[in-house]
C-alpha cells in the first residue's frame, strides 16, 4: 500500500498540470516531500511530544517546592493540568471525521481533493507484485 502511495503522488507530482497546484507547486514546499519522509518525520515529533508530555506530568505530579500563592502549589490544580496535557489527542478526532467525510463523498468530489485518490478504476491489466 506505500509503495502504491509513493508511486500514485510521484506520478500526480511528475503531470504538466499538477506542478501548477498544491500540493506539488512551488508554493506548496511543506507537501514537497515524498509521503514516506513525512510520515518518519511526523513519527519522530510525535515521540518528542511524548517525551516532553510526560516529562511535564512528571513535574506536575510532583509536591515540589511551588512558589506561596502559586495555583501550583494545589494539588487538584496541578491533576487537572496534568489530564490537559492530554487533551489535543482527545481532540485529534476531526482528523476521523474528514476519514468518514471521504468515505461518503462521491467520487468526483474526491478528485479535487489533494489529499485523495477519486474515480480510480480496474484496468483490463492483470495485479501484479514487482521483486523489492
Amino acid at each position: 500500500t506505500r509503495q502504491l502511495a509513493d508511486f500514485l503522488w510521484k506520478l500526480r507530482c511528475s503531470a504538466p498540470e499538477a506542478a501548477r497546484r498544491a500540493p506539488c507547486g512551488a508554493d506548496a514546499t511543506a507537501w514537497a516531500e515524498p509521503p514516506s519522509e513525512r510520515a518518519a518525520a511526523a513519527a519522530d515529533r510525535a515521540a518528542e511530544e511524548v517525551l516532553e508530555v510526560s516529562r511535564l506530568q512528571e513535574r506536575l505530579s510532583a509536591p515540589g517546592p511551588w512558589p506561596d500563592g502559586s495555583p501550583l502549589a494545589n494539588e487538584a490544580v496541578r491533576e487537572t493540568l496534568s489530564a490537559l496535557l492530554c487533551f489535543h489527542k482527545r481532540e485529534a478526532k476531526p482528523g476521523w471525521w474528514r476519514r468518514f467525510d471521504w468515505l461518503s463523498a462521491p467520487a468526483e468530489a474526491l478528485v479535487e481533493d489533494d489529499r485523495t485518490l477519486g474515480l480510480l478504476s480496474r484496468t483490463e491489466a492483470e495485479p501484479f507484485k514487482s521483486s523489492p
